[in-house]
């Protein structure tokens, strides 16, 4: 007897930039994922335009097994909310879909019974402090909001990728406990690979760093992301050591670590962000030690991490962290802020620290300089770590929660949503 398919309809539309996003990354991976790990997995990519070719390969996989259960449904007929009340209903009924999903915060149609699955990353766009006066006073972030609330009530069930952020939906958008579970998200797979020397070469001349050390910090400029505080943790380091406004040429033969940089990955590199922060380094006196990178690929992020002394990351606020988990993958050792999702995500992993409290990142960063044992040992515990994070177990979980879905067929919207499986998290 033949196992019926499983067919699930994708909200793809944000698919048809070909950049590899946040969302696009989410929305890709977790999705290959599925139809790798399900033969009965059918999936239907939905959108309002052509969908870029690399998310769509993505997807499909190497394989014909694969490819053949992965189709595109380009189906034009208005933008935004019209698209996704209209076309992507009616997308939904012709295609016999069993479920639909809208991975990237909003994106679902109010009508048909079917069950809807939607992926909110985290709350940011309904905090005050973080959402800005943008958010706060113009009409098109009022109307996103609006789909956002719609996507949230038509939900048979939401998907977060922290135990934080399901407490933020839950207090924050007053979403019922029982709709929301956490799955958490993964690395890309080429972080488990070994690094190339050549890549590591190429990307320290990509930064000019020479074959001086440096700490890494990845994440964009937002105040919350806190880059600058830390900025000053490292200047104080220096100060503290006596290790002068520069790295030395040739570097210390007693102690290489003098000649260490500060590297920042994934803010601007121009602009008035990356100014301010370029003018706070040379006031300090290490504006010869700080790299603003530009975008990296994966490949080269990979060998960003592999190569540097260790990854700090000061944020204040965070969905979900998926710096750690890269740089776990690696083998990277970092220091995180005992802040929202970051202790939860790194666990075991790293080390630790309060998010407000200068002396203990200095007092951290110094055991790094200072002893080889403490990073060989950080190295360990993130690789650990990192193994626990894969987009297969993340398939795995989000299919026991579909076939649960499907299989009650709870009929949407519905303030009472059926019971959830427990936390998929390591």
């Amino acid at each position: 007897m033949t196992t019926p398919s499983l067919r699930l309809l994708i909200n793809a539309r944000l698919l048809s930039d070909p950049a590899l996003n946040g969302w696009n990354r989410y929305t890709t991976r977790l999705t290959a994922a599925l139809v790798a790990v399900d033969p009965t997995v059918h999936v239907i990519l939905a959108g309002d335009r052509p969908l870029a070719p690399n998310h769509v390969e993505t997807i499909r996989g190497d394989s014909e097994a694969t490819a053949s259960r992965v189709e595109t449904a380009i189906a034009p007929g208005g933008r935004g909310l019209v698209w996704e009340q209209v076309v992507l209903a009616r997308l939904a009924r012709d295609l016999e879909a069993d479920l639909i999903h809208a991975p990237a915060n909003y994106g679902l149609p109010w009508a048909g019974a079917i069950p809807k699955l939607l992926t909110l990353h985290d709350v940011t766009l309904h905090q005050e402090e973080l959402a800005g006066p943008y958010h706060r006073f113009n009409p098109d972030a009022w109307r996103l909001r609006g789909r956002h609330a719609l996507s949230r009530w038509v939900a048979t069930a939401i998907v977060t990728p922290s135990r934080h952020a399901a407490r933020e939906i839950v207090e924050i958008l007053r979403v019922p406990a029982e709709k929301v579970v956490t799955i958490p998200e993964a690395a890309d797979p080429v972080f488990h690979r070994p690094i190339p020397t050549d890549a590591r070469i190429a990307l320290r001349r990509l930064l000019e760093l020479g074959d001086a050390p440096y700490l890494l910090v990845v994440g964009n400029f937002a105040p919350h992301k806190r880059v600058e505080w830390l900025l000053d943790r490292f200047a104080e380091v220096i100060a503290r050591r006596g290790w002068g406004v520069s790295p030395t040429p040739r570097g210390d033969a007693d102690n290489p670590m003098a000649r260490l940089c500060l590297v920042l990955v994934g803010g601007e590199r121009d602009g008035p962000q990356a100014a301010a922060i370029r003018a706070r380094a040379e006031a300090r006196g290490i504006g010869s030690r700080l790299r603003l990178a530009p975008r990296l690929s994966d490949p080269e992020l990979a060998a960003c991490y592999a190569e540097a002394v260790g990854l700090a990351c000061p944020s204040r606020r965070e969905g979900f962290g998926l710096p750690l988990v890269e740089a776990m993958a690696v083998g990277c050792p970092i220091l995180a802020a005992d802040a929202t999702s970051l202790p939860e995500v790194l666990g075991s992993g790293g080390t630790i620290l309060p998010w407000d409290h200068a002396e203990s990142w200095r007092a951290a960063l110094e055991r790094w300089l200072d002893d080889p044992w403490t990073l060989a040992r950080d190295r360990q515990r993130a690789r650990e770590r990192g193994r626990l994070f894969s987009w297969e177990t993340a398939a795995y979980a989000t299919l026991g929660l579909i076939r649960r879905l499907v299989g009650r067929n709870v009929p949407t919207p519905s303030r009472f949503a059926p019971p959830l499986p427990p936390h998929a998290y390591p």
